[in-house]
């Protein structure tokens, strides 16, 4: 099947784990996994597939991490994970649509780049950063959770392929995890940031609605 360009095997409710072949269908364009609740790896060779633009692991509920090497997959623009165990991703240079928990749950996501985007709206030099909140309306039906950032996240162990470049850290935490200490009543938030053997340039936090 070399010249194989989609791969679907959504429901697929006896995968289990893949055959190492997988990394040998070199034409693979998309795969879709959707809903494989018992597949809980994905094998390093399927980071061979250099043609790979579109990975759709929705509900692989068991699936817990991605390959190491995910970052070889060069043609990768749109990766969607809701619905599984991931909870942090280093991503491939190309991707342009990311997809991981919901809600409810917490992530994290480590993308290359020196800058934290604009549309934070408290940010601040150094690795401390407080937002006032103006009143206890902030804390509406809509509210999401909270989104904080560091800039300054250098990559240089063998777990990140002793990459020295720079990283932006992105992490989310869901509102369900402040309903318990009346948040309501707060008048600010303060986030502190230390990273092991590194110097943190620039934080941030940002309040997220529906």
């Amino acid at each position: 099947m070399p010249n194989l360009e989609r791969l679907v095997l959504e429901g697929c409710k006896s995968l289990v784990e893949f055959d190492p072949f997988v990394g040998d269908l070199s034409n693979i364009s998309l795969m879709n996994l959707k809903d494989c609740r018992r597949l809980n790896s994905l094998p390093n060779s399927i980071c061979k597939l250099k043609s790979l633009k579109t990975l759709i692991l929705i509900g692989c509920s068991r699936l817990q991490q991605l390959p190491d090497e995910l970052k070889e997959l060069q043609s990768l623009v749109n990766l969607n994970a809701n619905g599984t165990s991931i909870r942090c991703i280093s991503p491939p240079p190309n991707l342009r649509i990311l997809y991981l928990g919901t809600p409810n749950s917490e992530f994290s996501i480590l993308v290359p780049g020196t800058r934290i985007p604009d549309c934070f709206t408290h940010k601040l030099a150094g690795s401390s950063v407080t937002m006032e909140l103006p009143n206890p309306d902030w804390y509406s039906k809509d509210f999401l959770g909270l989104l904080r950032a560091v800039d300054g996240f250098p990559l240089s162990d063998q777990e990140w392929g002793n990459s020295t470049n720079d990283h932006i850290w992105l992490a989310y935490q869901p509102r369900a995890q402040a309903d318990g200490c009346h948040p309501e009543e707060w008048d600010q938030i303060t986030a502190s940031f230390e990273v092991f053997a590194c110097e943190v340039k620039e934080c941030a936090i940002s309040l997220i609605y529906k």
